[in-house]
Parts: structure tokens; sequence; C-alpha cells
């Protein structure tokens, strides 16, 4: 598992290289791209994926993953973006669709102020684009994953930008990472020296500090889990604690398990005919 895991994510790391084309405008998709959503930073934009002729869209802000040293919105050798299928896929469903890129290799708590700040933006100005504010929801996949639960479940985050989790109508978490002590315990020295240990140190407190898991204390927003059959083997009991400590804090709490998918096909066969993925996201959202 220790050598798929370091291989799925070189794969994720060439395969989410930023790219400069646009996703291709569809006839019922409007995109608005290249969006600066601060200027700090080259990453700190995003790309928005509108449903032409629904106004008052639910939203549904993706934040891609890649271990948090990798990754950006773009993929352009998947034709018109892995991410931007994604967001295609979701718009064709009627939920406006937000994008962000973030900066990677740094920081962890730069990386949750971008998204944070990809949050502000996006509700002070998706209406405009046809997105309804109060109806905004979190997605993330794996690292992604990790930053949307951790911002929903400890509001020491959101408030930095005067935000609460109550702002949030839910979250849905991809093969999310929930506990950073065991996934470092679970992994080879490989991977903690060049993942880890770079974005989080090596102190134990650091290290709970930062995992969602830590932080199911209190209610928060309903949370959607989907996690792959054929997932990391590390993220299956996390998934379960996770699912098990909302429910005991009176957080409604689903968990759906992919059968045939691994931890990539959640987001590379994300809107391909007949996906579980986004039937359960698009129930999530949509069936409020």
């Amino acid at each position: 598992m220790r050598e798929l895991l370091g291989g799925m994510l070189l794969s994720l790391a060439l395969s989410c290289q930023s790219g400069n084309a646009r996703a291709p405008e569809r006839d019922d998709v409007v995109v608005h791209a290249d969006i600066a959503y601060a200027r700090a930073h080259e990453k700190q934009k995003l790309d928005v994926y509108a449903p032409r002729e629904v106004k008052g869209a639910p939203i549904v802000l993706f934040v891609h993953g890649g271990f948090w040293v990798s990754g950006d919105r773009r993929a352009p050798e998947h034709g018109p973006g892995l991410y931007g299928t994604l967001g295609e896929s979701l718009a064709r469903r009627g939920i406006f669709a937000v994008i962000p890129s973030y900066r990677i290799n740094t920081r962890i708590e730069n990386m949750l102020d971008d998204v944070t700040r990809a949050i502000v933006w996006t509700r002070k100005n998706a209406a405009r684009f046809g997105g309804d504010p109060m109806r905004l929801y979190l997605m993330g996949h794996s690292a992604g994953g990790h930053l949307v639960a951790l911002l929903t479940l400890d509001p020491s985050w959101l408030a930095r930008h005067s935000l609460t989790p109550e702002m949030l109508r839910g979250t849905i978490a991809l093969s999310a990472i929930w506990d950073l002590v065991a996934m470092r315990d679970a992994q080879p020295d490989r991977f903690n020296d060049s993942v880890t240990y770079r974005v989080f140190g090596k102190d134990d407190e650091v290290l709970r500090r930062f995992s969602p898991l830590s932080h199911i204390k209190e209610r928060r927003p309903p949370f959607l889990l989907i996690l792959a059959e054929r997932d990391f083997a590390f993220l299956l009991p996390q998934a379960q604690s996770a699912l098990e400590a909302m429910q005991a804090a009176d957080t409604e709490a689903t968990l759906q398990l992919i059968r045939g998918y691994d931890h990539l096909d959640v987001v590379q066969r994300f809107g391909e005919k007949n996906d579980p993925v986004l039937k359960h996201v698009a129930n999530f959202v949509l069936e409020e």
C-alpha cells in the first residue's frame, strides 16, 4: 500500500500541474476563469462554472487535493481539465461551482487562509454570476477534504475573516484525511519527510491541532463523507471515526463507500455516466 501511495502521489502531482488553458464554455454552462480572490500570490485565483439557465443556484466551492504539496485547479492533460470537468458536471446539475487554486508546498496556515479568502470572495460575488451565497457548501478531495473539514469544524480559521461555520449549508469530504498523527504513523519515512513534516512539522500537538478529528466536539453543519472502496487503507478507519464522532456531537453525517473506485477515481471519474459520487453530491446539495 505504501508503494501505491507513493506512486499515486506522484501521479496526482503530475496530473494537476497548473495550466493556462481555459475550460470550454458549453451551451448549458457559463465559465468565468482566472478570477483573483486575493492578490498576494499568483495561486490566489479561481474559476466559476455557472448553470446558464439557473439563477440563485446552490454553490459548491471545491478544493483540490495533492497532499498539500502539489495540485492546482487546472489539469490540462485531461482535455478540458480534471477539475473543469468536475465544475461542468456540477453546473449541468444546476449547482454553481467555484474551484480555487491555493498556495501549496507552504505552511498549512497559508493554505487555510487562501481557502477562507476564496469563501469570502464567493459570499460577496457569487450572486452576480447566478449563485446563492446563502446556500454555500464546501467540498474537497484528499488534502482538500482535510482543509474543508478543518475549516468547518474549527471555527477559529473562518473567524479570522468574520465568518462562522453556520454560514455553510454543509461540507462534502471526498477521501479526506482526518487524523494527521494516524496518517504519519501509517506512512514510511520517505512520505513523512516529503509531506507530513514538510507541511506540518514533527510535533504531535501540532499534528493533532490540524487534524479535523480533534475538533469534532459540538454540532456543525451537515457532512457527507465519501470514500472509495479501494482507497488508501489508512483513510478507512479515519472516516469511520469521524462519522461516529460527528454523530455523537449531534452533527448530521453520512458516509458513502463507492464500490470499485480508488482514491483518484473519486475525482477522475466524477460526472461520468452513472457516476455515484456526483449522484451523492447532487442529492446532498439539492435535496435540502
